[in-house]
């Protein structure tokens, strides 16, 4: 889409963001297409449509609670880094782990150095720092993925792409556009690759394949049924109380 690789009957005009700085933009409105925090969903409901093609869920993997050593999750206070207060990683945290409420925001990028500095205890990790951190010498501690897995054995929705409401004419035409982008994607991975990893936080082509192939799947295609149902279970978490 945004190479003219496929042909398009509308332009776009990218711009790269952290998705916490996407999802507080599309919380304002600010943005006509976006990638969002599926967390973020519920609060923009009457601003914005989700859209069934683009996104990313994944099956018995996620964001992940890690560590410089062992640690008690029950010892207090803990101090962790955040990833984002809208994103998907946050409300999971909340759900499963609710005492842990000493938090700071950082970039996602500076989670693991922050843990090697000893400027915090935890760090709740997303995208692909989940295949970088144990070269770093950090240690899992919990993933949330199979924790969410385990209790509802569904996907995980973690990235979304929405459609603000007053543009929602050319919806049809967006998401063929976004599914023929993935398609010539998988068809072509070393026209993508280039971009790809001119963007990627770790720049090794290894860790770059492995991500894609996590969570780019049969869902960015189409969300489907299953999708469907995980995503309203996310959105049921705020008011859901584990036993």
């Amino acid at each position: 889409m945004i190479h003219k690789k496929i042909d398009t009957s509308i332009d776009y005009l990218p711009t790269l963001a952290d998705v916490e700085l996407l999802n507080k933009q599309t919380l304002a409105g600010s943005n006509i297409i976006s990638k969002i925090s599926f967390g973020v969903l519920p609060f923009i409901r009457n601003q914005y449509t989700l859209l069934q093609c683009g996104g990313a869920l994944g099956f018995k993997n996620g964001p992940m609670l890690i560590a410089a050593k062992p640690i008690d999750l029950n010892q207090q206070p803990l101090r962790f880094g955040i990833p984002g207060e809208s994103t998907t990683a946050t409300k999971l945290l909340r759900y499963f782990y609710p005492h842990l409420t000493n938090k700071k925001e950082l970039l996602f990028s500076d989670i693991e150095t922050a843990l090697l500095n000893g400027a915090i205890d935890l760090g709740l990790i997303i995208h692909e720092s989940r295949f970088t951190f144990q070269s770093r010498g950090l240690i899992e501690i919990a993933d949330l993925g199979e924790q969410w897995f385990r209790e509802f054995n569904l996907p995980l929705p973690l990235g979304a792409i929405v459609l603000r409401n007053d543009f929602i004419e050319y919806r049809e035409q967006i998401e063929q556009d976004i599914r023929n982008s993935i398609q010539f994607a998988y068809d072509h991975t070393d026209k993508a690759m280039p971009y790809i990893k001119q963007h990627a936080q770790d720049m090794s082509e290894d860790v770059v394949l492995k991500h894609i192939n996590l969570y780019v799947n049969q869902y960015s295609l189409d969300i489907g049924k299953d999708g469907a149902e995980a995503i309203k279970q996310l959105s049921n978490l705020s008011t859901a109380k584990r036993v």
